[in-house]
């Protein structure tokens, strides 16, 4: 189990520059940092249900993507939401836009949560929040 250090900035998750750019595109920075304790409560236990389980970093990811897709469902308008899609539709002609931003809105809470682990300087919720983000790495090493 990987041990976060105060000084570790959780930078390296896969594709955070794109998940930064979905959130951009659908305007939910905002509505993330106002409900960001509760947001972070039902990842945390998305985590806690799958820890330890057989792939427990691909199912904690896929217990986790019903929270982020309902969170782009009720924060973002039609509007961002149309947009959003054509620009991943843009760069991945084939793919199920939805489940690309449902993934990177998860990417992009996952560094929020690690970021604000590290800023509460409470150790316990760095290892917890380094452990799901080495999950996250994981689990998209294993299926690129």
């Amino acid at each position: 189990m990987p041990q976060g250090t105060l000084d570790q900035r959780p930078t390296d998750l896969p594709r955070l520059e794109q998940a930064r750019e979905a959130i951009r595109q659908l305007d939910l920075a905002p509505y993330i940092e106002q409900n960001h304790a509760a947001i972070f409560r039902h990842i945390e236990q998305a985590y806690a249900r799958n820890r330890g389980e057989t792939n427990d970093g691909l199912m904690f990811i896929a217990d986790s993507l019903p929270v982020t897709s309902a969170i782009i469902q009720i924060a973002s308008t039609i509007g961002n939401s149309d947009k959003a899609k054509e620009w991943v539709h843009e760069r991945l002609p084939t793919a199920n836009e939805p489940a690309v931003l449902t993934m990177l809105t998860l990417i992009y809470i996952i560094h929020t949560g690690c970021e604000a682990a590290l800023n509460s300087g409470d150790q316990r919720l760095l290892d917890l929040w380094s452990e799901i983000a080495q999950k996250v790495k994981d689990a998209f090493a294993s299926v690129v």
